[in-house]
């Protein structure tokens, strides 16, 4: 049995020994009780055989010595017993049921102990909860009586007066029950005729002031009538019950008419020494209904007292069976609270005190009166989902009485200023006592009567949200909870709640769908927004390919962001809005459609509609899709004429406070344009802010920042070594792999630039450009000087690969770090690709058939490779070196390039040539630098390094075993350079650039300046960029005259270094010095420099990174205004002065 049964309990618990029954393999038949014993322990450890005067908590059954259990398998055995529970036992526990608790363990020496089994294999637990009787059992009609009826009285009757029980000498026979009574009923002791309660005392109360007794209580005496002595289980209760009977065998009666409470004993009825169950039946009625709104009756009834059974005492208090009713009760005093949320104040920016702002909260008190005493509890409620708010000094902003005008609430004003200066309302504060406990409790309390007939009281209450929506989250929302209670007749009877909800971004809410890439078949997502699965992986379909497609005047492929604008998150719009998006810079609009409604119905019937009269500057746009409701959209907006923004007129919203399902979002798709991004691979912020208006007015506004830079593999650029051949490599170069259109970088064209580094290379003759189907484009320009490669003209709208072949400058055997870098023009190297690798390769060691060496040089434009030029004369000489390093020639030719700019000559291995220029195409500067070519025939050769040691710095180009040595030489035309320059204070000391774009024109007669000789060149600065850049111009006549300038913000050239005029917004003296000739002049030759230097005539311009003199010019400027005003009083206190004279 329970463990948990005190000895002391035990004596009214136990086992019945001549009970247990042992049965066998389910034979009916229990086996007979001399082959087992049965031992008995008060502890679970010792086991002794049974005696009287022991309580027993367990046994232990088993086999005797002859006869023991024996299980084989397939078989098994079970006990019945029965346990005796005595009446006593519910007294001793003050309890109407009582749990058995009884376990049961199986032990066999060939089986294992279980610890968790107390020693046995196996155990069992069985809970029986009996309950057999009832202390004390109460209950309220709650229904008051609807008219009064009369009882008539027979037996005994007494009065309850002065806390004593009297007999009645009056003649009363019958009372009468007055309408609007409460019936009561309490019957105590039913336990079975059992127990004897006549000296035990039982009390009766009513907490209300405003309840009282009426009449006459009732009060029966009850026996028992048994109908079965077994335990019956009861499934409903899930309870072992006896079902008797309680019958009434006499009654009496007793007055407690105007009384709140009573006491008796059975005994001072004339019950002695019976065993009886008691009935109260009694009623009890409010005094005065016009007192009071509401109140709550508790109805409690107790025992205390000495509880007899036989000889057997035992002790109640008056808590340990006490049963209580509870009771609501309205009266007519009728005041009647409602509690609102009003509005919410921004804090001020410069205020210590409640800087997170402030919530209005306003309670409407009506009815006939409120009571002196009255009290009224502000608490602030916190909660899943609801964010605390902070009562402190100054919570409370005033209590007003009045009459608002008619068809007015107090949500129609403002806030509390027009409140107070147009209601009319007068203020009460003086009639209350108000007092703060913590921050999250205010009690107000009348300090005397206040009637009200038709007017109101209104109390305002502010509190401070302890956290507010973030402002990056233009979804999240914070709500707040704030409750009145009214406290009458001690208790708070009523809790009247309110709840506000702040939102970032209420009206109107902007966020990213995601950002992706579209290359004309498939979407793949670069950047997850909201636009995400169930499991939350992105989800491309959320995307209209067919709009993308379909878009007019746009293009289809490329990177781009998807917004989405959520218009009536909080629920509350009505009527028709309409909403203006402004696509960011570096975007072009691709479609808007109307992609989500809400769930609720009156959503889901809003469109969007025409605009009568939407103004010259806006195009109509319509489109079909199927909308994320998986429903037919037709969705009608307009596109500004600039393409930078998009308008939206959605109708017939239906407020309703309801967050997110009484709203409706619309999708923006934009393509990325940017070249910072698509050329630059720099991150780039798009800002993509939309306004809602109403009827021409704005209501609100919301943006989302949404940061994009493009990852390795969606970079518009790369490069990889495509084929390695000894000396030789094949690079490759794959540009817009997405075909999308790029922004042009060159003058309206497209150019990419490719850096050698010094250990290799660039053969001239193997540039070729194609198309991504291995079409070899035309029309691109490609230059290439100092190691660097120009490929200008590139098709900006189609998948481009370029490929190219340089040598490695190294011995076979030996390893050397290559760098090549491909980027865009005006671009950093970090935003293109980079080919980095330790590179070795070794020969073989015998050469072809052929034992000379096939020379073949190209002549070829530097900046046009494609153009081969005839008429170039080269010398060429056979160099050795004495044992002093001193060089020697001999065997010198003279050969010319003809029409395919080409000259050919077998020459010797392991002999060095000196190859000079002597005379240069026509139009053509002459390039006088020799080349030195080395043809190695041996895998290793130790004149390589010899030769490298003499020639120095000279240009040496050493191949291994090439059979076919190929070489290419560039010249060019006349070139004139263009160095920027900026002086921008008065000494010449701030030289610092100044961001912006800055143009320049050439020009062959200073008289005839209406169109440059070329497309203008420009130099780009932006922040912390180096001073000095330049900029050429070529392809010039070699003798020519050319001057240069630049150019206005009108695109006009400036000549007159004398004025001041206007680039970028900016005012500049313009300058020019022909570097080369150290003349102050724009004319220039080939070969020749000019510097144009920007000057400010004033202090300071608003430079990159330097504010801090335009400061000073305005705190000047601001000195000289006040100091006119100070000369301005002065005169006018002269002139006072000399009138006072006179």
């Amino acid at each position: 049995m329970n463990t948990e049964i005190d000895a002391d309990l035990l004596q009214y618990i136990h086992f019945d020994r001549n009970s247990f029954k042992l049965y066998m393999n389910n034979d009916n038949d229990p086996v007979d009780s001399s082959q087992y014993n049965i031992k008995w322990s008060t502890d679970n450890t010792n086991f002794k055989e049974w005696s009287e005067n022991d309580n027993f908590r367990s046994f232990l059954l088993s086999g005797n010595k002859n006869n023991p259990i024996n299980l084989s398998p397939g078989e098994s055995c079970y006990i019945t017993y029965n346990v005796t529970v005595k009446p006593e036992a519910f007294a001793k526990l003050h309890t109407d049921s009582i749990n058995a608790f009884n376990r049961f363990i199986a032990h066999a020496d060939n089986v294992d102990e279980q610890s968790k089994f107390a020693g046995g294999f196996e155990a069992w637990n069985s809970i029986s909860n009996i309950k057999t009787y009832e202390w004390n059992g109460k209950q309220v009609e709650k229904t008051a009586t609807t008219s009064s009826k009369t009882e008539t009285m027979s037996g005994d009757r007494f009065i309850y007066e002065n806390k004593a029980i009297q007999k009645d000498s009056t003649s009363n026979t019958s009372f009468t029950i007055p309408e609007g009574s409460y019936k009561y009923t309490v019957e105590t002791n039913k336990t079975l005729n059992d127990f004897n309660v006549n000296e035990v005392t039982m009390t009766d109360t009513l907490t209300s002031k405003h309840m009282k007794y009426v009449g006459y209580m009732k009060v029966e005496a009850l026996k028992a009538e048994m109908n079965s002595q077994e335990l019956q289980w009861d499934e409903a209760s899930q309870n072992y019950k006896l079902q008797p009977t309680y019958n009434a065998v006499e009654t009496k009666w007793v007055k407690i008419d105007d009384h709140k409470t009573f006491s008796l004993k059975p005994s001072e009825l004339g019950w002695t020494d019976k065993n009886y169950a008691y009935r109260f039946t009694y009623y009890a009625k409010p005094d005065n209904l016009d007192a009071f709104t509401e109140t709550k009756v508790k109805n409690k009834f107790t025992l205390e007292g000495v509880v007899k059974k036989g000889d057997g005492t035992f002790k109640f208090k008056q808590e340990d069976v006490s049963k209580e009713t509870t009771l609501t009760i309205k009266g007519n005093l009728n005041l009647h609270a409602n509690k609102q949320s009003w509005y919410y104040k921004e804090p001020n920016k410069d205020s210590n005190t409640w800087t997170n702002g402030e919530l209005y909260w306003v309670v409407d008190i009506g009815g006939a009166q409120i009571n002196k005493g009255m009290e009224f509890r502000d608490l602030i409620k916190t909660g899943d989902g609801i964010t605390n708010s902070i009562l402190r000094e100054g919570s409370l902003v005033g209590i007003y009485k009045g009459t608002l005008p008619e068809g007015k609430n107090i949500s129609d004003y403002k806030d509390i200023e027009d409140l107070k200066n147009n209601s009319g309302l007068a203020p009460i504060d003086d009639k209350f006592n108000s007092q703060l406990n913590g921050t999250n409790e205010l009690l107000l309390t009348a300090k005397e009567n206040i009637g009200l007939g038709n007017e109101k009281v209104y109390m305002i209450i502010k509190s401070e949200p302890s956290e507010l929506p973030s402002p990056t989250n233009n979804r999240d929302t914070k709500t707040y909870k704030n409750s009145i209670y009214i406290k009458e007749d001690g208790e708070y009877v009523s809790e009247i709640p309110a709840e506000k909800t702040l939102y970032t971004s209420p009206k109107i809410l902007k966020e990213l769908g995601q950002v992706f890439k579209y290359d004309g078949t498939k979407v793949t997502t670069l950047q997850i927004g909201a636009d995400k699965k169930n499991n939350g992986d992105a989800d491309p379909s959320k995307i209209d390919t067919k709009l993308l497609v379909n878009s007019k005047g746009v293009f289809s492929k490329g990177v781009f962001i998807s917004w989405a604008f959520k218009v009536n998150y909080d629920g509350q719009l009505s009527g028709d809005y309409d909403v203006i998006d402004d696509i960011p810079d570096g975007m072009e609009f691709s479609y808007v459609r109307v992609k989500w409604h809400g769930d609720e119905y009156d959503a889901s019937q809003v469109t969007s509609k025409t605009i009568d009269n939407p103004g010259s500057g806006w195009e109509f746009r319509e489109n079909n899709s199927t909308n994320d409701n998986g429903n037919s959209e037709h969705t009608i907006y307009y596109v500004s004429k600039d393409k930078k923004q998009t308008m939206i007129r959605l109708g017939e919203f239906v407020s309703k406070s309801i967050r997110d399902n009484n709203s409706v979002d619309v999708q923006v798709v934009c393509r990325v344009t940017d070249p910072q991004v698509l050329l630059g691979a720099q991150p780039s912020d798009f800002i993509n802010k939309v306004t809602l208006q109403k009827n021409g007015k704005d209501i609100a506004t919301s943006s989302s920042q949404v940061p994009v830079k493009l990852n390795k593999t969606d970079k518009n650029i790369v490069k990889e070594i495509a084929k390695k051949n000894g000396q030789k490599l094949e690079f490759e170069i794959n540009t817009n792999q997405l075909g999308q259109t790029l922004p042009t970088n060159d003058n309206g064209g497209l150019t990419l630039v490719d850096k050698l580094d010094d250990n290799l290379r660039l053969d001239t003759t193997s540039v070729k450009v194609y198309k991504n189907n291995n079409e070899e484009v035309t029309g691109c320009v490609i230059a290439y000087q100092d190691k660097t490669l120009e490929i200008r003209s590139i098709p900006n709208d189609i998948p481009i690969k370029i490929k190219y072949t340089a040598t490695v400058n190294m011995k076979p055997g030996d390893s050397v770090n290559i760098a090549n870098t491909a980027y865009w023009k005006g671009y950093s190297e970090n935003g293109g690709d980079t080919v980095l690798e330790s590179y070795s390769y070794s020969v073989s060691g015998t050469i072809g058939a052929s034992s000379v060496v096939n020379f073949k040089l190209t002549k070829l434009d530097q900046n046009n490779l494609d153009k081969v030029l005839k008429g170039a004369t080269f010398q060429i000489e056979k160099c050795t070196f004495d044992e002093y390093g001193k060089m020697a020639t001999s065997d010198k030719m003279d050969l010319t390039t003809g029409d395919d700019g080409t000259i050919a000559q077998n020459l010797q291995y392991d002999t060095l040539y000196k190859i000079t220029e002597t005379k240069a195409p026509d139009g053509y500067v002459l390039n006088k630098e020799p080349i030195y070519i080395f043809d190695v025939n041996k895998a290793k050769d130790s004149d390589v390094d010899t030769i490298t040691q003499y020639l120095k710095t000279e240009d040496l180009r050493v191949r291994y075993q090439e059979e076919n040595f190929s070489l290419g030489v560039t010249n060019h035309k006349g070139e004139i350079t263009v160095v920027k320059k900026f002086i921008n204070d008065a000494a010449g000391k701030l030289t610092k650039p100044v961001s912006g774009t800055y143009r320049f024109g050439l020009y062959d007669d200073p008289n005839k300046l209406e169109k440059p000789l070329q497309p203008p060149k420009t130099i780009t600065y932006s922040a912390n960029d180096n001073p000095d850049k330049s900029v050429k111009f070529e392809n010039l006549e070699l003798d020519k005259t050319y001057y240069v300038y630049e150019l206005d913000d009108q695109d006009k050239p400036i000549t007159d270094t004398s004025k001041e005029v206007t680039i970028n917004t900016m005012n500049y003296q313009v300058v020019y010095k022909n570097e080369t000739k150290n003349t102050d002049t724009s004319s220039a030759q080939n070969g020749e420099t000019i510097v144009v230097t920007n000057k400010s005539r004033t202090k300071i311009l608003p430079s990159t990174g330097s504010v801090g003199t335009l400061i000073y010019r305005l705190l000047g400027a601001t000195l000289v205004v006040a100091s006119l005003i100070c000369l301005s009083n002065i005169n006018k206190n002269n002139r006072k002065e000399k009138r006072r004279k006179r």
